[in-house]
C-alpha cells in the first residue's frame, strides 16, 4: 500500500472531485445534444409529412385545363346553370347565358374565379360555383409496346402502369429509350424517362427499339 501524506491526499480528493465535476458537465451535454437531435429529427420528418399533404391537397387546383378534359360546373340552386362541358380543341366551352369562354392554359380555380365573376355581372347576385375535372384528356403511348394509342388519365399514373395499359413492351424495346414528352408552358419539351416517372394528361410516351 502506497502511503500518502496529509497535503498530498488533499490534492488528490481535489482532483477527485474536479474530475467528477466535468464527468458530469460532459453527460449533461451530450444528454442536450441528443435530446435536441432528436427534437430537429422529429420535427424535420412531421413538418415534411405535412408540406407532402399541403402538396397532394393542392394538386387539383394546380392542375391546368387543355383541350379534351370534361369538367363540371356547379352553380348552387341555380340548375338551368349547371351543366357538364368538354373542352373543345380551340380551347372553350359554351357555357349557359355567357356564351363562349376560354378554358385552356387556366386551373379549375381560376376558372371558378372567372365564371362567378361573369355571373355576377347582371346574373346573380351571390352566386356559389365549384367546377371540379370529371375525366383528364387522353395521354398517349407510341412505339415498341403491344397496344400503342391514347389511353385514360387517372391521378397517381406512373409509366410502368401507362405501359402496363399498353399491353406491356414488345420484345424489340428498348428499357433504357424511353421517352416523354410534354407541353410546359407552351412549349413540348422531350426527355428520357425511368419506370418511376409521373405521367400526367396530355403527356406522349414513346418507346425505342432497341438494337441486340
Amino acid at each position: 500500500m502506497v502511503h500518502c501524506p496529509q497535503h498530498g491526499m488533499a490534492v488528490v480528493t481535489l482532483i477527485l472531485r474536479t474530475y467528477d465535476k466535468m464527468i458530469k458537465r460532459m453527460k449533461n451535454t451530450i444528454s442536450s445534444s441528443l435530446r435536441a437531435m432528436t427534437l430537429a429529427l422529429v420535427s424535420f420528418f412531421v413538418c415534411g409529412q405535412a408540406f407532402a399533404q399541403e402538396q397532394t391537397a393542392a394538386a387539383p387546383e394546380q392542375y391546368i385545363l387543355q383541350a379534351g378534359d370534361q369538367i363540371y360546373i356547379q352553380v348552387f340552386d341555380e340548375p338551368d346553370l349547371t351543366m357538364q362541358a368538354t373542352v373543345a380543341q380551340s380551347g372553350s366551352i359554351n357555357y349557359s347565358y355567357l356564351g363562349p369562354i376560354e378554358v385552356a392554359g387556366r386551373s379549375p380555380q381560376q376558372l371558378t374565379e372567372s365564371i362567378t365573376a361573369k355571373l355576377q355581372d347582371g346574373y346573380l347576385k351571390n352566386p356559389s360555383v365549384n367546377i371540379t375535372v370529371e375525366r383528364y384528356r387522353s395521354f398517349f403511348v407510341d412505339g415498341e409496346v403491344k397496344s400503342p394509342g391514347s389511353y385514360g388519365y387517372e391521378p397517381g399514373l406512373t409509366l410502368a402502369k401507362a405501359v402496363s395499359l399498353a399491353g406491356g413492351m414488345t420484345d424489340r424495346a428498348s428499357r433504357r429509350k424511353i421517352f416523354l414528352t410534354r407541353e410546359v408552358q407552351g412549349e413540348k419539351q422531350s426527355y428520357r424517362v425511368e419506370m418511376s416517372q409521373t405521367i400526367e394528361p396530355g403527356d406522349v410516351i414513346t418507346i425505342k427499339e432497341g438494337f441486340f
